[in-house]
């Protein structure tokens, strides 16, 4: 997988630049990071589905906007990596929705995406909370990608 330091290098920096423009601009922001575990559904088939993400909110712009990245691996029939940005909008109290620009990696391949999706924020407690998302990555055809996100504030 050559692709893979450049995954990691994509994660470190956007994580260190949110971290620094959100101390920059407010005390009050928030992040999260989270597992996923989900299921990947396309023409070709089904497969398990595992991630990572990473969110924060922007309460410099408003309280109701993040932005974050996430890395899905998908096993089975429709099988890749998946890296996006996606902007996340909270229109009302937990409810999230979210659209963002992304690539697969495939084996010899790459494609750019756009995903775009829902989820609700269960709050465990504090720290944790757990997030049922659906997920449609439309390229030149259209993968649904479903499941939990298990999320700790950070």
């Amino acid at each position: 997988m050559r692709f893979t330091k450049y995954i990691v290098v994509a994660l470190a920096v956007f994580v260190g630049f949110s971290m620094n423009v959100n101390r920059a601009f407010s005390a009050d922001s928030t992040g999260q990071v989270g597992l996923f575990l989900g299921l990947t559904t396309a023409k070709s088939g089904s497969g398990l589905t595992l991630g990572l993400d990473y969110e924060r909110k922007l309460t410099a712009i408003h309280e109701m906007v993040g932005a974050g990245v996430f890395l899905d691996q998908a096993f089975g029939k429709p099988k890749g990596t998946t890296l996006g940005v996606p902007v996340y909008v909270y229109p009302y109290d937990n409810v999230k929705v979210y659209l963002g620009p992304g690539v697969k990696f495939t084996t010899g391949a790459r494609t750019f995406l756009v995903r775009t999706g829902a989820g609700y924020n269960v709050k465990l407690n504090d720290e944790w909370n757990l997030t049922p998302n659906v997920n449609a990555d439309i390229a030149s055809g259209v993968s649904w990608v479903y499941g939990l996100t298990l999320g700790m504030a950070i």
